[in-house]
């Protein structure tokens, strides 16, 4: 089964990670000002929405090239993506990361990122297979 997977599917959803993780970051410490006041909290909330939508992106650009097994394309990236992440994470934050809570870090880490990609995974082969309107 896992022989079956579309390799350029995994390595697209698998690049697109970090390139939404760097956008997030840029738009997040660039963008938004350090003390929003009380009129623009609500543009930090809408900021949290879509940047939860980005973190589907991965999968999506997975399950979409496949155009099948798009949950499990988007599984893969998601395992792949956190892992890669936990360990860069892991090197350069390594007094936030490896201390007390190390292990659970990682762990949350990876599960969430796995979630979101397998999610996004299956929207995309959704969208392949149906030619939803985008």
């Amino acid at each position: 089964m896992i022989s079956k997977l579309n390799s350029k599917a995994i390595v697209y959803g698998v690049i697109t990670y970090p390139i939404v993780y760097v956008a997030y970051v840029a738009f997040l410490n660039v963008l938004l000002p350090d003390d929003p006041g009380p009129y623009i909290d609500w543009i930090y909330a809408l900021f949290n929405i879509v940047s939860w939508i980005g973190l589907l992106l991965p999968g999506y650009f997975a399950g979409r090239i496949a155009q099948e097994k798009g949950i499990l394309h988007g599984f893969v990236v998601g395992i792949l993506a956190g892992a890669g992440s936990s360990a860069f994470f892991a090197f350069v934050l390594s007094e936030q990361w490896l201390g007390e809570s190390a292990v659970l870090n990682i762990v949350y880490y990876m599960a969430f990122i796995t979630f979101t990609a397998s999610v996004g995974g299956g929207l995309g082969q959704l969208h392949a297979k149906y030619r939803l309107a985008a």
